[in-house]
């Protein structure tokens, strides 16, 4: 967190992607969703407060299931998860919760739309908290579920969010295109969260990527001109 607080960033992503039920489950901690979630806040919290400037804590929320699991469970058993996790990121008595909700890296239109729907349904608790959508999107500019970003703008534009957008898998160049689009249906703000290229195993479990920090400054210029309004970094970004 600090090291993105001293780049510049204005909002810090608690590491909580894939803190739901289900992803724990597979390594063995689906009973540790709310102490895993509320670590995450926490620890993202105290670097907010050690930094010298206004800055934001987002809850970082992945789709309920992987890919794998995503024939095996049902859309109710999916809100449930969902549900869930976005309760364990919001304050609890004299703990504070996240600021703003990231529904991020979701391939299917569908679980995005019910993860949406599931923010709506705990209006009352979210309070203040703004939602952002983001879907992912492949190098044929579809998400896995085949949509394009113009049904993906024009189907969460509809729903209350504060901004759509995506994140993930691809690099600025091929992100760029898709956040035009975005740009171009969407009747709210807009988002961007490429990653930094595509990744190069070096050894049995680490990445390298390609893209350094200049290049990927330069086209967060292009995503501001291009009307985007919120831009950042997803996976190599450190």
């Amino acid at each position: 967190h600090e090291s993105y607080l001293s780049a510049g960033a204005d909002i810090i992503q608690a590491n909580t992607f894939g803190a739901n039920r289900l992803w724990l489950g597979d390594h063995g901690f689906p009973d540790k969703v709310d102490e895993i979630n509320r670590a995450g806040v926490r620890i993202a919290r105290a670097a907010q407060q050690r930094c010298d400037r206004d800055v934001l804590v987002a809850g970082s929320v992945s789709p309920a299931v992987t890919a794998r699991q995503r024939r095996q469970v049902g859309s109710a058993e999916r809100a449930e998860v969902i549900r869930e996790q976005i309760r364990s990121l919001l304050a609890h008595g004299d703990e504070p919760g996240v600021d703003l909700l990231i529904l991020e890296t979701f391939g299917y239109l569908d679980e995005l739309v019910e993860a949406v729907g599931v923010a709506a349904e705990l209006g009352s608790e979210l309070g203040d908290v703004p939602v952002i959508a983001q879907a992912t999107f492949a190098d044929d500019a579809h998400t896995l579920g085949g949509e394009t970003p113009r049904e993906v703008a024009i189907a969460l534009s509809a729903l209350p969010v504060a901004m759509v957008g995506t994140n993930c898998t691809i690099g600025p160049p091929r992100m760029l295109t898709v956040a035009q689009d975005l740009v171009r249906y969407s009747s709210v703000p807009v988002s961007a969260q490429p990653n930094a290229g595509q990744p190069r195993r070096t050894g049995p479990r680490s990445f390298e990527f390609s893209i350094d920090g200049g290049y990927f400054a330069r086209y967060f210029r292009r995503f501001a001109e291009a009307g985007v309004s919120l831009v950042g970094g997803c996976c190599g970004t450190t």
